[in-house]
């Protein structure tokens, strides 16, 4: 039986890699940065058919932690919204 250890550093195991490497903080950030802009921009609805604005975008989620604190929570939530997430859900819910 392997221990189990917490990880340290971030790791990444790219296309066609049979193993994981570890990257910096900075590049791992960057990475999902990107990763959520594009999706945003590529998926994002500023308008449904009816021509109303709803400014949603439905490819993506998040989930909150149930250990956070109530501002924790609040925060997330305004930031998940101002993104235009509709897909917030939360794991003590789970």
């Amino acid at each position: 039986v392997h221990a189990q250890t917490r990880l340290t550093q971030p790791r990444i195991r790219r296309p066609g890699a049979d193993k994981f490497e570890e990257i910096t903080w900075e590049e791992a950030l960057d990475k999902i940065a990107r990763a959520l802009k594009d999706d945003r921009d590529a998926n994002f609805i500023a308008k449904n058919d009816a021509g109303v604005t709803v400014n949603r975008w439905l490819t993506t989620g998040m989930l909150a932690a149930s250990a956070a604190s109530n501002e924790a929570g609040y925060i997330t939530h305004k930031v998940a919204r101002s993104w235009g997430l509709l897909a917030l859900d939360n794991q003590a819910r789970v």
